[in-house]
């Protein structure tokens, strides 16, 4: 397939079922790099928009207990150095993903947190990665990586029919998120960017925040998964 290409792929249901019991048996790999961004603005249609992300807070911790892995973030020069955002990740009892929930707390700039990128996973990848996107029944993407920058946006839409998408290498792993249970029915964008780090790429998820005061200061997303492998999409 030449650079910049699509392909609409048909994935047939019970491909799908197989694949997850045939990762169901495999050991769990290392978790990814993990991340979020977020969007704050007044409540009012069209006002200034601030971003946060992971990458500026002020400090970062991984705990690990009972099994369950808490990423902890605290700390923003905008937000107060009381602001922490906690990501919490557990297998699954099918060992195929990790459960995970988001919540942030203290945030004192006094704005409302409009728009949380999460889980952004950013994964390995070649000059010759796939990317798998949530479009209708699916399309196969290759983006010009040569070209794209270190941290360039290389495909964002709204997601239309499925709610999954994947980083497919020929001559490595691949990695594959969907969003299950009550993200599913709540995230409704999708965007994948080149990495900022060389041979990387970040796919991101996007869920829309209620803009009320009891969000303003603490809240949460709705759960979802990251499963653990991608499976082989068969075209027919």
């Amino acid at each position: 397939m030449k650079t910049g290409e699509e392909r609409i792929l048909r994935v047939l249901p019970f491909v799908a079922i197989a694949a997850l019991a045939s990762a169901a048996a495999m050991a769990m790999p290392t978790l990814p790099e993990i991340g979020f961004e977020l969007t704050l603005r007044q409540a009012v249609t069209n006002s200034p928009q601030n971003k946060v992300a992971s990458s500026e807070m002020k400090s970062f911790r991984v705990d690990e207990k009972d099994g369950r892995t808490s990423l902890v973030w605290r700390g923003h020069p905008l937000c107060g150095d009381g602001f922490t955002v906690t990501a919490e990740l557990t297998p699954t009892p099918e060992k195929d993903g990790w459960a995970y929930s988001f919540r942030y707390a203290g945030n004192e700039s006094g704005l409302h947190i409009r728009d949380i990128w999460f889980p952004a996973v950013t994964v390995p990848r070649t000059d010759t990665t796939e990317l798998f996107l949530p479009r209708d029944c699916g399309m196969i993407r290759r983006p010009d990586w040569k070209k794209a920058k270190g941290g360039a946006d290389v495909s964002k839409n709204g997601i239309h029919g499925i709610h999954f998408m994947a980083a497919l290498n020929g001559t490595g792993e691949s990695w594959y998120m969907d969003q299950r249970g009550d993200a599913r029915l709540h995230m409704n964008r999708f965007l994948v960017r080149n990495g900022t780090k060389p041979h990387t790429l970040t796919m991101l998820f996007h869920y829309t925040a209620q803009l009320t005061d009891g969000n303003r200061v603490a809240g949460e997303m709705p759960s979802g998964v990251i499963p653990a492998r991608s499976w082989c999409l068969i075209e027919k």
